[in-house]
């Protein structure tokens, strides 16, 4: 994380195996820029972010939209559940994006 105010770099990593990814995120400051080591594209999960706080929609309202469960929707947010083809699929067309 960068401090603007100081300047000071530090690297944190959250690992997914606890619950607490959303608490993590919640008190992070704002303005906040989050990065994600992945091996794959992660340009989905981008793209979820920034259209849910641009839309102002919930997980249950995506997940209506989908056509997927609720708890799918809220865990792949909260790094609880890794992204099936099936559900990679169902973003992609929603943002009019490949998988």
């Amino acid at each position: 994380m960068l401090d603007t105010t100081t300047g000071e770099v530090w690297k944190i990593t959250l690992t997914h195996e606890s619950n607490n990814v959303r608490e993590f995120y919640s008190t992070l400051p704002r303005p906040v820029r989050v990065g994600i080591e992945a091996t794959g594209s992660m340009q989905w999960f981008v793209n979820l972010m920034e259209e849910l706080e641009a839309l102002d929609m919930s997980a249950a309202e995506l997940a209506r939209k989908i056509d997927v469960p609720t708890n799918r929707v809220t865990q792949i947010l909260n790094g609880t559940r890794a992204i099936t083809g099936d559900t990679a699929l169902r973003l992609a067309h929603f943002f009019g994006t490949s998988a």
